[in-house]
């Protein structure tokens, strides 16, 4: 597993089952952004290498590349656990209304609590189901909004707690009836790759061009909480307001 910091973690005293299995599923998810990538290509009408040429998938797929060399991109795979007995205070979440950052996020769950936030406001459940054969869910992140000139939205998404019941003498917070992992694969595009909106002959663009690294250094500093989506080309941001990322676990993104 690695964070979205300039180096992956050290893998030394993890249990070796873990971390092999852990890499063998980077291949995994790697093989699908490359699909999410063609599939991309194909519906905005240009070259699949037009997207592809972008991303340096095959420098970390856990053959290819070694566990301490410089990161190239934002790609990061992360377990995130969510304990079964967590009492949270009255409007508290788990996680907060966030975007993800890059190009496509590939998550799978093993419990509900996942919830999007849709373009008239209104929060959807996504359902989640464990086993070998379950379903993965694929959100698109900042910079897919961007490169489609907004045609594919980034949508705000919040962890919320599993339906409880009220704790013992208060009334002001909930108790999770049952624990919850996530596994998520955060793709993007090679640091040094500029990002620009893909304009259909009688559009124009909507965002103005980004560097992929230093999109992401500006998502991850901390003085970014609260700016949450890419910007238009007139300034202003896309995505959730200040109130509603307030929550947010500063320097990360989790589903």
């Amino acid at each position: 597993a690695r964070s979205s910091s300039s180096r992956r973690p050290a893998l030394a005293g993890l249990d070796a089952g873990f971390v092999a299995a852990a890499r063998a599923y980077w291949v995994e998810m790697a093989r699908v952004v490359r699909a999410l990538n063609a599939l991309m290509a194909d519906a905005l009408g240009v070259p699949r290498d037009a997207i592809a040429s972008r991303f340096a998938l095959d420098l970390y797929d856990g053959v290819n590349g070694s566990d301490d060399e410089p990161s190239k991109d934002g790609i990061a795979l992360r377990f995130a656990h969510y304990p079964e007995t967590r009492v949270l205070d009255a409007g508290a979440l788990p996680y907060g209304l966030h975007t993800d950052y890059l190009t496509f996020t590939v998550l799978r769950a093993t419990a509900p609590g996942l919830q999007v936030l849709t373009r008239d406001a209104t929060f959807v459940d996504v359902l989640a189901t464990d086993g070998p054969d379950a379903p993965l869910l694929v959100n698109a992140a900042d910079l897919t909004e961007l490169w489609s000139n907004g045609a594919w939205r980034s949508a705000p998404h919040r962890v919320v707690p599993v339906p409880g019941v009220p704790a013992q003498n208060a009334t002001t917070a909930v108790v999770s009836s049952r624990a919850r992992d996530a596994i998520a694969f955060f793709s993007g595009p090679r640091h040094d790759a500029l990002i620009e909106p893909i304009v259909a002959a009688a559009d124009r663009p909507r965002y103005d061009p980004v560097l992929a690294g230093a999109y992401l250094r500006a998502k991850l500093d901390p003085t970014s909480v609260g700016d949450a989506g890419p910007s238009d080309a007139d300034g202003s941001a896309n995505g959730t307001s200040d109130d509603e990322v307030a929550g947010n676990e500063v320097g990360a993104s989790s589903c």
